[in-house]
């Protein structure tokens, strides 16, 4: 989930006003070349830096395949760190969603210096974590996870930004749904969610497909990933996407989750001696059982949906022949993707609000590269 390269989706209507959807992705499909050849613990380096989005993410999915193939063992008390850290770095993508993003493409303030005292305070538990929480496994660090310091109040920070959010009338998350309610449309798409994998079956992807790696299907299917799949059996979620909304569901689903991440941290899930508790996101789907000790294969979940890192060694075991790494934006924004279905049935009384409506979609699938959505030619 590099910053670099973009989302560029073009949509318009033709003459019978049928829409015309087309998406073209200029993220570097090259990118994990700069993997092969490499040791294990060079690569995993690498990964280390050079991802800015999801950055946390990326690096523990890393950590996972090398560790597998290093035969190296991981207390059970540092994976459990290695949750928490995760849900906290999923809590601030889908806050900065909510808080800035959203907001003036609904016509509403956007809350600067409620963002920047989140990204503050998250940022600085997550980093007190990094070394130890992430690398030890590889490098042996010696730091136990119960000599991890308490550097903010957390629990207090999230009992405040709920009540904020959710409590009192006209607050934000009612004027969020307010605003989508009144863009919001139908359409036939009926969801199809990515799922589990097993490991013999995703290493026959990777190494029978070549377009898997960068345009993904299942079962020849395009999939979706992300809030929405996690969150679909609850009600509301579950009554907006029967009912045919496109909008709501995606932002329902956003809400719940910073809803039960926040009451999470107020009940103290960060705490080191706490109990194994999920804050009702289930982050690590665990390692792939993989079919060959060549071999390895991770998955877990970040704000934007399911991320899949897989490694394939060399006959010798001692370098990097393949690895690649399948992120949500790969699924959700397939040139033949879900989106096609959608917009279907967008409609508007200009052509421009219709390109709106749609931005506002894509904006609550949040890509991990830059996007626009203009005219189609």
């Amino acid at each position: 989930m590099s910053q670099a390269g973009a989302l560029n989706i073009r949509f318009g209507r033709d003459s019978a006003a049928n829409a015309l959807l087309s998406i073209e992705s200029t993220r570097p499909q090259g990118l994990t070349r700069l993997l092969q050849n490499r040791t294990i613990a060079e690569a995993h380096q690498v990964v280390s830096l050079l991802f800015s989005v999801c950055r946390r993410a990326q690096t523990v999915a890393a950590s996972r395949v090398a560790e597998q193939l290093m035969g190296v063992s991981v207390p059970a008390e540092l994976e459990q760190r290695r949750d928490q850290m995760l849900r906290l770095e999923l809590l601030h993508e889908h806050l900065w969603t909510l808080l800035v993003q959203l907001p003036p493409r609904l016509g509403l303030v956007v809350h600067t210096a409620c963002m920047a005292e989140a990204s503050q305070i998250l940022r600085c538990a997550m980093s007190g974590m990094d070394r130890r929480s992430v690398l030890s496994g590889i490098y042996g660090g010696k730091g136990g996870v119960s000599e991890l310091p308490t550097v903010v109040n957390l629990a207090g920070w999230a009992a405040q930004l709920s009540e904020s959010l959710f409590a009192g009338e006209n607050n934000l998350v009612d004027e969020l749904l307010a605003a989508t309610r009144k863009q919001d449309w139908r359409s036939d798409y009926h969801l199809c969610g990515l799922q589990s994998f097993y490991g013999e079956d995703l290493v026959s992807r990777l190494i029978g497909d070549p377009a898997f790696g960068h345009q993904p299907q299942w079962q020849q299917q395009p999939r979706e990933t992300g809030a929405v799949v996690r969150q679909a059996a609850s009600p509301q979620v579950f009554q907006a996407l029967q009912q045919g909304w496109c909008l709501q569901p995606r932002l329902l689903a956003i809400l719940l989750e910073v809803e039960l991440l926040l009451n999470w941290l107020t009940a103290g899930g960060f705490r080191v001696d706490g109990e194994k508790e999920d804050g009702g996101i289930n982050i690590s789907n665990g390692n792939i059982e993989s079919p060959s000790p060549r071999f390895a294969l991770s998955q877990l979940q970040t704000a934007r949906g399911e991320l899949i890192h897989g490694v394939e060694l060399n006959p010798d075991r001692d370098r990097i022949q393949r690895y690649w790494i399948i992120a949500p934006t790969d699924w959700n924004f397939h040139p033949q993707g879900v989106l096609h279905t959608m917009v279907g049935t967008l409609q508007g009384a200009e052509e421009e609000e219709a390109r709106q409506r749609l931005s506002l979609l894509v904006m609550m699938m949040n890509p991990c590269v830059g996007w626009e959505v203009q005219g189609h030619a």
